[in-house]
């Protein structure tokens, strides 16, 4: 029992640092987002057709995740690039 109020009184504790630095926190993910941009675009029709062609599926048959694609097939290109092609 004396677990889960542990836990609840540490949840707690980092509720209460958070709000007390709230500025802290906000720099920190400020700096992050810079390291790590969001990059946002529309592919054509016929791009997002080949890319579901092309997508795997994992061994309990899901299917595998749009940013996880696209980082495949740009490191493909990026390899690619490299090689000259």
């Amino acid at each position: 029992m004396d677990e889960f109020a542990n836990k609840s009184s540490a949840l707690s504790n980092q509720q209460r640092w958070n709000e007390a630095n709230r500025d802290a926190l906000y720099q920190a993910q400020e700096n992050y987002n810079q390291k790590r941009p969001i990059m946002s675009f529309r592919p054509k029709t016929e791009l997002l057709e080949w890319l579901e062609g092309e997508r795997y599926q994992d061994e309990n048959a899901e299917p595998e995740s749009d940013a996880s694609l696209l980082n495949r097939k740009l490191e493909k290109l990026r390899l690619l690039e490299i090689q000259g092609f």
